[in-house]
């Protein structure tokens, strides 16, 4: 997660891009938002971006399957 963070700041860095849209990847983390600190007030879910609340279906897995899903 560390190095996909660190992609995310220099694009937002050494581009004119103002909003960043995740898709899933990231989001498979119940904590992704607390990885991401100042970078999150730029970053939009695919949920988000669509006007959705998100639902985080990846990160919950074990508690919507049980055991080691």
């Amino acid at each position: 997660m560390k190095n996909s963070i660190e992609n995310i700041r220099r694009v937002m860095e050494e581009t004119d891009v103002k909003r960043f849209v995740l898709d899933h990847h990231l989001l498979r983390d119940l904590n992704w938002e607390r990885h991401l600190g100042e970078l999150r007030k730029r970053i939009l879910t695919a949920a988000e971006f669509r006007g959705m609340k998100n639902n985080l279906l990846e990160a919950r897995r074990r508690e919507l399957f049980g055991g080691d899903v």
